[in-house]
C-alpha cells in the first residue's frame, strides 16, 4: 500500500470517529459527510486488504513440482509478508527471514511487542483474531515444535470466520505453507486446514500491537 493510501485511510477515520462522536453540534458532520467518509473508509479498507491478498499470492512461489526445503523462499513467507505489508521486521534474520518454526520460537523474547490471544480452541479467540485481521493488524497462529517436531505458524488474513468441521467451530481466513508439502499450502483457506483437530488447542493466536496503524 502506497503512503499516499495509507495517510487517506487514517485521515477518513480519524474525520469519521470525530464526526459522529463530536457532542458540539457546530462540529458534528452531516449525515452526508458521515456516509461519505464511511465510504472513503470502507473502499480504502478493502484496497488495503486486496492489497495484502495479493501479496501473499505474490510470494507464496512454491509448486509441487518445485522441492521445497529449508531454504526455500515460502518456508519464510510469514516473515516475507509480515516486512512487504505492515512493515515489521520483527522476524528478520542477518540474511533474510526467520522461518515459521524459528518464529514460534522467536515469539517468547517478543511479549512486549506481540499480544496473546490465546488459544485457537476457544471460538472467542478466533473471532478476536479474525477481528483483529480486518481492522489491520498482523494476526498469527502458532504451533510450537514438540517432542522435535517442527513447530508451524500461519498468517490470518482479512476476511470471515468460516465453518470447520473437522475444528467443530467457526475458523479465521489465513494462508499458510507446509515444508516439504507445497501441494498442501494454500492462501485463502480456513485456518484448520493448517492444524490437525488435534493440534488446535496447542495452536496460539497473536497479534502485532501498532500493526494497525500501517492501515
Amino acid at each position: 500500500m502506497t503512503v499516499q493510501l495509507k495517510c487517506r485511510f487514517v485521515t477518513a477515520l480519524f474525520a469519521a470517529v470525530v464526526g459522529l462522536t463530536s457532542p458540539t453540534p457546530a462540529l458534528s458532520a452531516t449525515k452526508e459527510q458521515s456516509a461519505a467518509m464511511a465510504a472513503l473508509w470502507w473502499a480504502n479498507k478493502t484496497r488495503w486488504e486486496a492489497h495484502l491478498t495479493d501479496t501473499v499470492r505474490q510470494l507464496f512461489v512454491c509448486k509441487a513440482a518445485e522441492p521445497a526445503n529449508d531454504r526455500s523462499p515460502c518456508n519464510f513467507l510469514v516473515g516475507h509478508v509480515l516486512h512487504e505489508v505492515f512493515e515489521i521486521d520483527d522476524f528478520r534474520s542477518t540474511d533474510g527471514f526467520l522461518s515459521a518454526d524459528d518464529i514460534a520460537v522467536a515469539l517468547r523474547g517478543k511479549a512486549s511487542l506481540w499480544s496473546e490471544i490465546g488459544s485457537a480452541a476457544q471460538q472467542s479467540n478466533l473471532a478476536v483474531a479474525q477481528e483483529k485481521a480486518n481492522l489491520g493488524y498482523a494476526v498469527i497462529a502458532v504451533y510450537p515444535s514438540v517432542d522435535r517436531h517442527p513447530g508451524h505458524v500461519a498468517l490470518i488474513l482479512p476476511g470471515k470466520l468460516l465453518p470447520s468441521a473437522t475444528w467443530a467451530l467457526r475458523v479465521p481466513n489465513s494462508a499458510s505453507f507446509f515444508l516439504g508439502r507445497p501441494e498442501q499450502s494454500y492462501v485463502g483457506r480456513g485456518l484448520s486446514a493448517a492444524f490437525g483437530s488435534t493440534k488446535k488447542a496447542d495452536v496460539r493466536l497473536f497479534f502485532r500491537r501498532g500493526s494497525e496503524i500501517h492501515l
